[in-house]
């Protein structure tokens, strides 16, 4: 069989939908997406894109997806062969194909054609993504950032102002890159639609692959890392439960947003996007830094943790 590149990349904020999104997608017949992130992609990208690989680039190589936070997750990593991504004169784009080709064979899907890639943070990384997946495809899930600053609190404790501050800042960079990127193939699904009309949305999901829709996408598996083994129609407006001026002031963070996407702006006085001091939002980021690793150690105890901590700071933010 051929062997193909990566032709599909998922993004979004965190606590966005792309997971659900991903497990959906993995659904179908043809779709293969691993269920860890793969930051090493753009960083590889990043260093090799347009080089032909050498000895000592390959050995570089193979010991950076190694230590990479994808083979912290790995279940199958010590099935892994490195020895047979790459050999001298390969592209960069040669060996990540050759790596999803086997993340492909050892988790049982040798037959699937399609090769995607789910990680949030390639969100601000478009342009790296496009100049070396130039035939790619971008699928954007857009969530309404009050949920997801509720969301990050309960999974991280993580500074809702912070979040709803960094989901505006990364849907302007987004939109400003592809309006600048005429060639980009790209399509914007809002995660309300998905939940709300899913076999609907997932069918214009579907078309923008090239790809017929399937009913088995509609069923998530109860074996996936999600929380719910279904798509919860009634997940949305969680936020409704916070106090009004905490909505307000998420809402002054990113009005302008929350307009062009169509969600509700519970403040009338509102008529321009603020931003908060340089100062609250170092404060906010020491924090969220200190949450996060001690979810780190709650979730995989203290050398786990250590070890996790320390690969997750290697990766783009």
């Amino acid at each position: 069989m051929e062997k193909r590149e990566i032709s599909l990349f998922v993004v979004g904020l965190p606590r966005s939908g792309t997971k659900m999104l991903r497990e959906i997608l993995n659904k179908h017949s043809e779709i293969y997406i691993p269920t860890i992130e793969a930051h090493f992609v753009v960083d590889l990208l990043e260093k090799y894109n347009g080089k032909i690989l050498v000895s000592q680039d390959i050995s570089q190589i193979i010991h950076r997806v190694r230590q990479s936070l994808f083979f912290f997750y790995y279940a199958n990593k010590n099935m892994f062969d490195f020895s047979t991504i790459a050999v001298e004169g390969d592209s960069i784009q040669t060996v990540i194909t050759n790596i999803w080709n086997q993340f492909k064979s050892l988790d049982g899907y040798k037959e699937k054609t399609i090769l995607g890639d789910k990680t949030p943070s390639n969100i601000s990384q478009i342009e790296l993504i496009h100049a070396g997946f130039p035939e790619a495809r971008i699928i954007h899930i857009v969530r309404d950032p009050r949920d997801v600053a509720l969301s990050s609190r309960q999974k991280w404790n993580k500074n809702m102002y912070r979040t709803v501050y960094k989901w505006q800042k990364a849907i302007q960079h987004f939109n400003k890159v592809v309006r600048n990127l005429p060639t980009l193939n790209y399509l914007q699904v809002k995660y309300e639609d998905i939940i709300s009309e899913p076999e609907h949305h997932l069918g214009i999901v579907c078309e923008f692959l090239g790809i017929n829709f399937e009913k088995e996408m509609l069923e998530l598996s109860s074996t996936t890392s999600i929380e719910k083994n279904y798509i919860d129609t009634a997940n949305r407006k969680k936020y409704l439960k916070l106090e009004k001026n905490v909505l307000y002031r998420m809402e002054a963070y990113t009005f302008e947003e929350l307009k062009m996407y169509n969600y509700d702006v519970l403040n009338e006085d509102l008529k321009v996007t603020k931003s908060p001091s340089r100062l609250r939002l170092n404060i906010w980021q020491y924090l969220d830094m200190l949450n996060i690793i001690i979810h780190n150690f709650s979730e995989y105890g203290f050398m786990r943790g250590i070890e996790k901590t320390f690969k997750a700071s290697k990766n783009r933010l």
